[in-house]
């Protein structure tokens, strides 16, 4: 399975696509006009993933832009980090690509943040909750939270994890592997069972089920 490239990572449309930087170079050139693409390439090639939060008309304007054209560019930019936020409550996950959808607003995140994701018999989400937020660990992270949370929903049936690697490769850690396996055993005793477990790098994602790690 090759890792997912998710580029630089703004989704523009509306089914939670994930573009590659020259489509997303594209699709503000076509929001301004062909002039702008040295100035729109320069300004991705400059900034990072982390930047995007914190981005500014004013510091657009630095890149070369018209204030006019410099809004155009920061409100497609919040859009878009508006849309990776959360998928709503009812969507279907069908595969491990529908399942990573869930989790890449985790990609604008400056900590790491766990989420779990509660399915029913038909794969709705019902639950979406972040669990944790800091560094990952055996120390603060325990299945027990994270099965109480799906215990007390009804209804489900399944579930999915994510988090994120901040600035990182999405290559699982020994701890990431360790926990996935210990948290699947958990699940099969309590009858819930774990469907997949989503990491979110800063270039890239990885199912840990297409990479053979469920069986």
């Amino acid at each position: 399975m090759q890792v997912k490239s998710i580029g630089a990572k703004i989704t523009f449309s509306g089914n939670y696509s994930v573009p590659t930087k020259l489509s997303i170079v594209n699709l503000l050139v076509a929001l301004t006009n062909e002039r702008s693409r040295e100035n729109i390439e320069n300004m991705l090639n400059s900034i990072s993933k982390l930047d995007l939060i914190d981005l500014s008309i004013e510091r657009i304007e630095i890149y070369g832009f018209t204030k006019a054209v410099a809004k155009k560019i920061y409100a497609a930019i919040q859009f878009a980090l508006e849309i990776n936020k959360k998928v709503e409550k009812g969507f279907i996950v069908r595969n491990p690509e529908d399942a990573a959808k869930l989790f890449m607003h985790l990609q604008f995140e400056k900590q790491e943040h766990l989420v779990v994701v509660g399915l029913n018999d038909y794969n709705e989400v019902l639950l979406n909750e972040t669990i944790f937020i800091g560094t990952l660990s055996e120390t603060i992270v325990h299945p027990r939270e994270i099965m109480q949370k799906l215990l007390f929903k009804n209804g489900i049936a399944s579930f999915l994890i994510g988090h994120n690697h901040p600035a990182g490769p999405a290559t699982p850690s020994k701890f990431d592997l360790d926990f996935t396996s210990q948290l699947k055993q958990v699940g099969q005793i309590m009858g819930v069972e774990l469907k997949d477990h989503i990491i979110v790098g800063d270039y890239d994602y990885i199912s840990l089920k297409e990479k053979g790690y469920f069986i």
